[in-house]
């Protein structure tokens, strides 16, 4: 529910003060999914507490800034690899 959450309400049950409000539309959506898949469900989140859906625009991204010698040196490193064999 929490992936379903930020992809068509770009919230989550922590922003949201009345999840409730969008609860009848989810399950819509979450039988749909059982449907198709053949199988029920398991309620996750209220099985293991601090497990969340990975939410690419909201999650930060751990970035590492390298000089542009690195990239050379990354470059005449791999050009030796694929001579030598």
């Amino acid at each position: 529910m929490d992936w379903l959450l930020w992809a068509l309400f770009s919230t989550s049950r922590e922003q949201t003060a009345d999840i409730h409000e969008h609860e009848e539309e989810l399950n819509g959506y979450i039988e749909a999914l059982e449907t198709l898949a053949g199988e029920k469900f398991q309620d996750v989140h209220s099985q293991k507490e601090g497990v969340r859906s990975m939410r690419i625009n909201q999650d930060p991204v751990a970035m590492l800034h390298r000089p542009l010698a690195w990239y050379f040196v990354r470059v005449l490193h791999n050009s030796t690899l694929v001579q030598n064999g």
